[in-house]
């Protein structure tokens, strides 16, 4: 996965981070550097809007590299 430099700091070194809760897993890019991060994706299938991992990571990895 590749992403796009950080709009805040102009960091190249983004990751992917994935915390995982009882009910729900949270995902989101952040950046090593400055710490900004997009808003999170919350993804349970008991709330009725579940992802797959690979989707969830997709999504935030593909609305990161979009961003304005």
């Amino acid at each position: 996965m590749e992403l796009k430099p950080c709009s805040f700091c102009g960091n190249l070194s983004m990751f992917l981070q994935r915390d995982k809760f009882a009910k729900c897993d949270v995902y989101y890019i952040k950046c090593y550097n400055c710490g900004a991060c997009d808003p999170k994706l919350e993804s349970s299938w008991e709330c009725g809007f579940g992802y797959e991992r690979d989707e969830a990571e997709e999504f935030v990895s593909k609305r990161w590299n979009e961003r304005h």
